[in-house]
């Protein structure tokens, strides 16, 4: 049940309040907006092009038009990975399973 005014209760404990996920496109609608594309691009070039438009209708259609034709833009992801495993579990596994001393292949010990 979703949380609406009058509703104290609100979801179910356990439960999502979207079970069915997010509903899928008709078939219908896809072959529509395909059928569509050619006019969907020219109106974005048309606003990218426009002078008069703001600068922010030119932007986002230019990088609309540059996601579809090139793809986004890959993101790079800062992690710092550690594996819990103590120092001497490390250099057995090195040794024994990956083939390679840490000294050798010039490895944090």
């Amino acid at each position: 049940m979703a949380f609406t005014k009058g509703n104290t209760v609100g979801f179910k404990k356990g439960r999502s309040g979207n079970p069915g996920g997010r509903a899928r496109m008709p078939v219908d609608m896809r072959e529509l907006v395909k059928a569509n594309t050619a006019e969907a691009v020219a109106v974005l070039l048309e606003v990218m092009k426009n002078k008069k438009a703001p600068d922010s209708a030119r932007v986002n259609a230019a990088n609309s038009i540059l996601d579809r034709g090139w793809g986004r833009p890959t993101q790079s992801v800062e992690a710092d990975v550690t594996t819990g495993l103590s120092p001497d579990l490390l250099k057995v596994l090195r040794k024994d399973f990956w083939g390679f001393s840490a000294k050798r292949e010039g490895c944090a010990e």
